[in-house]
């Protein structure tokens, strides 16, 4: 019988599975759903778990029949509070034993089941790791014992600091959900009192028929709402639109809950991009500002790490805005660089959940490892 590992990688928004060969690393089987996985943001948590378990179903009918499961693990923000953590390994468990009533194999060989968070795993392998996609949040480890090295120790020996992560509410600057509202309200702005007020708190006057952002913004609520792009122009030539803040309301509910902040970043997260490269002003400054924000978690990691006594500092980006916006991440990269000459950057452009499917392989060696040493004593 071959050996297989499933891995899930979740956020704020989108769930990723994937399983493959435990050998080979041979994919078998891979699927996105937008659902979220972080049950502290999420708009519906039942419905959540519910597409969480269906996906974890849908991989082990979806490999060779020649394969069992050998770990399941699954990364995800918000898992640092016990009770998501709890309900998370409820739904792995109640996924095994949905497989188990219709296949000998998965009752056969029933697979272990691990839940990390999704900045902790990064730290396997950085000194200091940023994410952020739908939300952000950033962490340090270090070593309070000299001399420094971490090229032998176990991320759980190193002490580990997190930072922002504060939600929606009160935290995420810099996310990809942040920098949609920061898009609308420059548009809400430049609509009401033609112009907008940039990140330095300076005023910045803006004829809204000029504006490439706004014209971006109705088209994509007008997409949202089933108006074709040719009469969007229309309505917009004869600005025959209804209020802003109604209009984006009415195209970004979602299960009851009026500007479900997934989908508002799924909606207008690229506009920012696509209408900065268009070049417009008030689009570059929501963009450098975010970098500006998530620059913030770095200075704190290094800071708090003392990496300037210190030969270097790995930093670790990951997520959606620092790996598919290459201007945030340009703006980062820049401010990081000329803040602190001993770092070295790299960008986790492999799917996170490979992360997570080297986490389960390493803790089931850790198991049998452990095992075996028990069986000599």
């Amino acid at each position: 019988m071959k050996e297989a590992i499933m891995g899930l990688d979740g956020g704020g928004s989108n769930l990723r599975i994937l399983v493959v060969d435990r050998e080979t690393e041979q994919e078998l089987y891979s699927r996105d759903i937008t659902t979220g996985t972080n049950l502290s943001t999420v708009a519906d948590k039942k419905e959540a778990l519910t597409n969480i378990r269906n996906l974890i179903v849908s991989g082990f009918k979806g490999i060779p029949q020649d394969y069992c499961i050998k770990g399941i693990g699954l990364s995800s923000a918000g898992t640092e509070i016990p009770e998501n953590r709890v309900m998370l390994e409820e739904v792995l468990n109640s996924a095994v034993k949905q497989v188990q009533k219709t296949s000998a194999v998965a009752l056969a060989f029933p697979p272990k089941c691990f839940i990390t968070n999704d900045i902790d795993i990064l730290l396997h392998s950085a000194d200091i790791a940023l994410v952020a996609g739908t939300g952000t949040v950033g962490a340090v480890k270090y070593l309070d014992v000299e001399p420094y090295d971490n090229a032998e120790t176990p991320p759980d020996d190193y002490t580990i600091h997190k930072f922002d992560g504060n939600g929606q509410f009160i935290g995420d600057k810099g996310s990809g959900y942040w920098i949609s509202k920061e898009i609308l309200t420059r548009v809400a702005e430049i609509e009401n009192l033609g112009g907008y007020m940039n990140r330095k708190g300076e005023f910045v006057e803006c004829d809204p028929r000029d504006s490439e952002l706004l014209k971006m913004v109705y088209e994509r609520v007008f997409e949202a709402k089933g108006v074709s792009r040719e009469e969007a122009k229309k309505l917009l030539r004869e600005k025959k639109v209804p209020e802003f803040v109604a209009l984006v309301y009415s195209a970004t509910a979602d299960n009851g809950n009026v500007f479900d902040r997934a989908k508002v970043g799924n909606m207008f997260g690229k506009l920012a991009v696509d209408a900065a490269y268009a070049g417009d002003e008030a689009a570059n400054d929501v963009l450098e500002h975010s970098a500006q924000e998530l620059f913030k978690n770095i200075a704190a990691g290094y800071r708090m790490g003392k990496f300037d006594e210190k030969e270097w500092c790995n930093i670790l980006l990951s997520g959606s805005v620092l790996v598919k916006n290459d201007i945030v991440r340009w703006h980062l990269e820049n401010k990081i660089r000329e803040a602190y000459p001993n770092v070295s950057i790299k960008v986790n452009n492999e799917k996170p959940v490979w992360s997570t499917i080297r986490y389960v392989d390493g803790k089931i060696k850790q198991k049998v490892l452990k095992r075996d040493e028990e069986a000599i004593k």
